[in-house]
C-alpha cells in the first residue's frame, strides 16, 4: 500500500510540473503573438497614416513615422516585410518616392490577417488620400489614381507653400 501511496505522489507531482510547464509556454507562446500582432497593426496604421497624404509632407514628420516602421518591420516582420521595407527605404532615399508602400501595406495587412485567422482579402487596400495643399479628400481604390503620392523634399515643400500663399493672395 504504502508503494502506491508513494506513485500517487510522485505522479501527481509530475502531472502538476507538466501541467505547470504546458500552461507557462502556452502564456509565453500567446504573450509573442500578442505583442507582433500588435506592434504589426501600430506599423500598419502607422503605414496608412503615411500614405494618405497625396501632396505635401512635413519631412520630420515621415522621418519619426519611417524610424517607427523600419525598426518594427524588422524586429517582428516577416523576411519578406523586412525585404520590402528595405525596398522602401532605398526608393524614400534616392528620390523622395513611396509608390512602394502598397506592396508592404497589403503583406502586413495579410500577415495580420492570417495571425487573427481572419480570410484573406484580395486586392489593394482602400485609402483615405488628403491633399495638405488643396484641403481636398479623396476615397480611392488603390491600383486606379492616377498619380502616386509622394514625398517631397523640402525645397519642393516651401515652394508648394509659396504656390498656396500666392493662389490664396489673389
Amino acid at each position: 500500500m504504502e508503494m502506491k501511496l508513494y506513485v500517487t505522489i510522485v505522479l501527481s507531482i509530475i502531472g502538476w510540473w507538466l501541467g505547470h510547464y504546458l500552461s507557462q509556454r502556452k502564456d509565453r507562446k500567446n504573450r509573442k503573438h500578442d505583442i507582433r500582432t500588435d506592434y504589426l497593426r501600430n506599423t500598419y496604421d502607422e503605414l496608412n497614416r503615411l500614405r494618405s497624404y497625396s501632396k505635401v509632407w512635413d519631412i520630420e514628420e515621415v522621418g519619426e513615422s519611417l524610424i517607427k516602421v523600419l525598426s518594427n518591420i524588422e524586429l517582428y516582420g516577416s523576411e519578406e516585410q523586412i525585404a520590402l521595407v528595405k525596398s522602401m527605404a532605398e526608393e524614400i532615399a534616392n528620390d523622395g518616392s513611396l509608390s512602394s508602400i502598397d506592396s508592404l501595406i497589403n503583406d502586413l495587412r495579410d500577415d495580420l490577417r492570417k495571425e487573427l485567422q481572419l480570410g484573406k482579402i484580395e486586392g489593394d487596400v482602400t485609402m483615405f488620400l488628403l491633399d495638405k495643399i488643396n484641403g481636398s479628400a479623396s476615397l480611392i481604390l488603390r491600383g486606379r489614381e492616377t498619380e502616386k503620392p509622394h514625398c517631397l523634399r523640402p525645397d519642393d515643400r516651401k515652394k508648394a507653400k509659396q504656390d498656396q500663399n500666392d493662389t490664396q493672395k489673389r
